[in-house]
């Protein structure tokens, strides 16, 4: 009986739209559910006659046709199935969160230049709007990936992230900076933030062992200063 109920059910989903959505093979399975209790309850008050009880002739063949036209129709409707291509069974995609720091959707193309995206990130960054710095840099990106600002917009996407406390993502951004793009002007200042961000949450030994290696590899490095005074707080 399950599998007649189940057969009319997604007979009627494949008759009657192009595609089976998630949610409406939740409710099949829910009508399916259901149906068996009938089933099972009807099955049970039978079972439970005694043995001496009568049916009327007339119940008897009422019920009979009822079966009859019932099998009809789940006949006809598996001719009708195995007549169709199959359908999908599609799941409604879940909904894809924006970035929680960018204060507008980035566009998906626009005539502005990478100078003009870079200038505007810079002036939102100098004047604390870091979640639209973060969203300027990202569209340079997007649109100019290779351009040469590319490097330097992701090391700002770096410190935008840093000025809001949000150290993971500011180590994320600024090893992107090493990782792709070593020709950089902020490829060795990318590096002393990894270590910053690494200080910050609380992984400092990482943070000394990556000091004392920019101290090793770039002895003329215009802000050793700072490599300096942070090796000896962590000493």
């Amino acid at each position: 009986m399950r599998a007649y109920i189940w057969i009319l059910l997604l007979a009627f989903f494949l008759l009657n739209a192009c595609a089976v959505t998630k949610q409406d093979l939740e409710d099949l399975q829910k009508r399916v559910d259901d149906s068996d209790a009938k089933v099972l309850a009807l099955e049970a008050r039978i079972n439970q006659m005694p043995a001496t009880t009568t049916i009327d002739n007339e119940e008897i063949s009422k019920l009979t046709q009822q079966n009859q036209h019932i099998f009809s129709q789940i006949q006809n409707m598996n001719n009708r199935i195995s007549s169709l291509e199959d359908r999908p069974v599609v799941s409604t995609p879940a909904p894809v969160e924006p970035n929680k720091y960018q204060s507008e959707e980035v566009q998906t193309k626009s005539e502005i230049s990478p100078e003009k995206y870079y200038r505007d990130g810079r002036d939102l960054y100098e004047s604390k709007d870091y979640p639209g710095a973060i969203t300027t840099f990202t569209q340079l990106l997007h649109e100019y990936p290779n351009n040469e600002y590319a490097g330097n917009a992701q090391y700002w996407i770096g410190e935008s992230y840093y000025g809001l406390a949000d150290f993971s993502a500011a180590y994320s951004a600024f090893k992107k900076v090493i990782d792709h793009y070593p020709s950089c002007p902020k490829y060795i200042d990318s590096q002393v933030k990894v270590a910053l961000t690494l200080i910050n949450q609380n992984q400092k030994s990482k943070a000394k062992v990556e000091l004392q290696r920019i101290k090793a590899e770039y002895p003329k490095y215009e802000r050793m200063n700072i490599v300096d005074e942070w090796l000896k707080k962590l000493h």
